[in-house]
């Protein structure tokens, strides 16, 4: 599975993400404020290839792409 990070969650995200799939969107996130702490601070939204998600009891698997979103802003 990829996970990649935008804005500034990429600053806090330096590494590739490694976890046991599948896995529910949530225990994902909590995995990710394990190893990352700041991240719990920040508000964030979770795509599952390409589609914003909701439900965070959403189960990914290697073949999928998981983007984290900071907040937007703007015009």
């Amino acid at each position: 599975m990829k996970v990649k990070a935008f804005g500034v969650l990429s600053d806090h995200i330096k590494e590739e993400i490694e976890v046991e799939t599948p896995i529910s969107l949530d225990k994902l996130i909590n995995a990710l404020h394990e190893q990352y702490p700041a991240l719990a601070k920040i508000d964030f939204q979770v795509a599952v290839n390409k589609v914003l998600q909701k439900d965070m009891s959403v189960l990914v698997s290697d073949e999928d792409e998981v983007a984290l979103l900071p907040p937007f802003s703007g015009g």
